[in-house]
């Protein structure tokens, strides 16, 4: 791991726009800070958590600090430059790399090796992998997350279909069901109701994986989208937005929010992640449930993403932080993930003890079972957040039918391909 932060974590720095930060220096008991970022809902989780762990010890207490907005990340390293980072904070696995590679986190392989309750193997591997640079952990997983389709059982019924789709549906199947339920329900010549929601490119990488394909090369040195695997992916969903039109462009639902279209009915299915279960069993007015991906050209698969926890490279308290990790990731801190529908708690005994609800129609254990058999990580480099931008910029071009897929890649792989090799910096 290098030992100074580069030229670009300053300039994340001066974006963060953090000033300067104090600490505690509490004696005991020792008080070590933890931060996080999401919404109320979050705060909860991490209170009632916190809560429990105070009650069982009395020589660590915890202070939460709640991070709002857009800059988490950045305001992290921001603080890691200002020495004041918290001894412990959740970590996304998008940023992670550039975060680790630049001396914010701890290695934990040592802690890890004292510990064997933690392995490797009481994790769901995909959440686990994602934290793994080399042979070294430098972080954790306390949620395991992926994606699947949320369908309108009502919707089907009404188009002439079953109410649930087959489990072992293929692509084929999905484009047929999607243009039965892209639907004019009052006959005035405009699309009410569509089969699907529109997708970013980064939520395309299922269709690429599915074809046999993948997002780079195994040393994360270049994107190799343009392989005919690549592109197949890509067209399979460039045709469901501009030939077969069962995905709503912007301009078809204006001022919606992609999610507000699965619960109005506008968009009969839909393709999220755990976490919005909560939300969806909001709605009494839809009878929905969740389905498996469909099965491509290849195989089936779908995109895993995680969020975890990591001690700072600068905590003076970093065995209390280690004892803080090791309760929410034991079996009562686990529970609180899924008691609060957060998403699929990462170790797996208690996911499998504690996220499927038997006192719910739907069947949220499917998540779990993608994340056992099909569910796949994106290579996330250390400035993946920079190519992020290049191909957002150019697929916007494509949803609204300005590029074609190989306007779209003759467009991005060149320059997130040269920022990838850092001829920019």
């Amino acid at each position: 791991m290098p030992s100074m932060l580069t030229r670009r974590g300053a300039l994340l720095l001066g974006a963060a726009g953090i000033a300067g930060c104090g600490r505690s220096t509490a004696g005991y008991p020792t008080v070590i800070r933890f931060s996080f970022w999401g919404m109320t809902q979050e705060a909860k989780v991490w209170q009632e958590i916190a809560d429990r762990f105070h009650a069982r010890q009395k020589h660590i207490r915890v202070k939460l600090e709640h991070i709002t907005g857009q800059s988490y990340h950045p305001k992290l390293f921001a603080m890691t430059v200002g020495n004041c980072a918290p001894d412990v904070m959740a970590t996304d696995d998008e940023p992670f790399r550039f975060l680790s590679d630049n001396g914010v986190y701890e290695d934990l392989t040592p802690f890890l090796s004292g510990d064997p309750a933690l392995g490797r193997d009481v994790f769901y591997t995909a959440p686990y992998d994602t934290y793994t640079v080399g042979s070294r952990q430098y972080a954790l997983p306390y949620i395991a997350l992926s994606f699947l389709i949320y369908y309108n059982r009502d919707h089907r019924r009404a188009a002439g279909l079953p109410p649930d789709p087959d489990p072992n549906w293929t692509w084929d199947d999905f484009d047929r069901d999607a243009i039965a339920l892209t639907r004019d329900l009052d006959g005035d010549g405009r699309t009410d109701q569509f089969g699907f929601n529109r997708l970013s490119w980064y939520h395309c990488l299922q269709w690429i994986w599915d074809a046999g394909g993948t997002d780079m090369d195994p040393g994360m040195t270049r994107y190799i989208f343009d392989s005919p695997e690549g592109r197949r992916g890509f067209q399979f969903h460039y045709d469901q937005m501009h030939v077969h039109r069962v995905c709503p462009l912007v301009s078809d639902l204006p001022n919606m929010n992609t999610e507000s279209t699965f619960l109005t009915g506008k968009v009969s299915m839909f393709m999220y992640g755990a976490w919005w279960l909560v939300q969806c069993r909001q709605s009494k007015t839809i009878d929905w449930d969740i389905a498996a991906m469909p099965i491509g050209p290849v195989k089936r698969s779908t995109r895993c993403t995680t969020e975890g926890l990591a001690i700072s490279t600068q905590s003076k308290f970093k065995a209390q932080g280690w004892e803080w990790i090791k309760f929410v990731l034991g079996d009562e801190g686990q529970a609180v993930f899924a008691k609060y529908g957060r998403g699929v708690p990462s170790v797996r005994r208690v996911a499998a003890a504690t996220f499927p609800d038997p006192n719910t129609p739907q069947h949220e254990e499917r998540f779990m079972e993608a994340l056992d058999n099909y569910s796949m990580t994106a290579h996330l480099h250390a400035r993946w957040t920079e190519t992020e931008q290049v191909f957002n910029r150019e697929w916007d071009r494509v949803a609204m039918k300005l590029s074609t897929v190989d306007d779209f890649l003759r467009a991005s792989l060149p320059e997130a391909n040269a920022i990838v090799r850092g001829d920019n910096l």
